[in-house]
């Protein structure tokens, strides 16, 4: 039991007052860590969104439609 973090003692057991203001420091660190994941999963998202784009960004070549339907021609005949 004390490797999974509970403690045996009857002393544990008891309810502890909790100083509301002591919590205080540790909630504002909380929600400004939760802001800065939130501002990091932005960033990468906007990183993986301009990578996206990039690989997107292709270069186009005018194929005379002879060529294209001896190339394509089967496919687009199909049912």
């Amino acid at each position: 039991m004390t490797l999974a973090g509970i403690q045996t003692g009857v002393e544990d057991l008891k309810p502890k007052a909790v100083n509301p203001e002591a919590l205080l420091p540790s909630a504002k660190q909380l929600l400004a860590l939760r802001e800065d994941l939130r501002a990091e999963e932005d960033r990468l998202a906007t990183g993986r969104l301009d990578l996206a784009r990039r690989y997107m960004d292709t270069e186009r070549v005018k194929v005379p439609r002879e060529e294209f339907d001896a190339w394509f021609g089967e496919v687009r005949d199909a049912p």
